[in-house]
């Protein structure tokens, strides 16, 4: 009887402890998240690369309205564009123009092709992937 006792309380020991030890290397590891991690730079800049329309509103004098949840009006030098998440299609007075790749709206940030500013009357893509503003 002792000898049954003694079995099963070490079998209960080592289920004990190899439960301790298997939940402490389940423990959760924390991961601190910085800027880094989400700053994406391309290599090369064409016109198929996307930039977030709101961070260079101003620079470029535009203006951007946001009509519906995928909607967006864009007014630059009294001309109309009308935005589409997820559309290659924008919609002007003068017509309809076809990007190269879609319009996407991520985490409240309007992304656009650089195809799509070169069009604008007045700004230019130089060399260094600068905008240039023409009068």
């Amino acid at each position: 009887m002792k000898k049954s006792f003694l079995i099963s309380s070490l079998l209960l020991l080592i289920l004990f402890f190899s439960g301790v030890f298997t939940f402490h290397s389940l423990e959760a590891q924390e991961i601190v998240l910085n800027q880094e991690y989400f700053n994406i730079y391309p290599n090369k800049i064409d016109e198929n690369t996307l930039i977030v329309l709101e961070e260079i509103e101003e620079e470029l004098n535009i203006s951007l309205h946001k009509l519906e949840k995928d909607r967006f009006l864009m007014i630059y030098r009294g001309r109309f564009y009308m935005l589409k998440n997820k559309s290659r299609i924008i919609e002007t007075e003068l017509g309809h123009v076809e990007l190269p790749v879609e319009i996407l709206y991520i985490n409240d940030n309007l992304l656009v092709p650089i195809y799509l500013l070169n069009q604008l009357p007045g700004i230019e893509l130089n060399e260094e992937g600068n905008f240039v503003l023409l009068d």
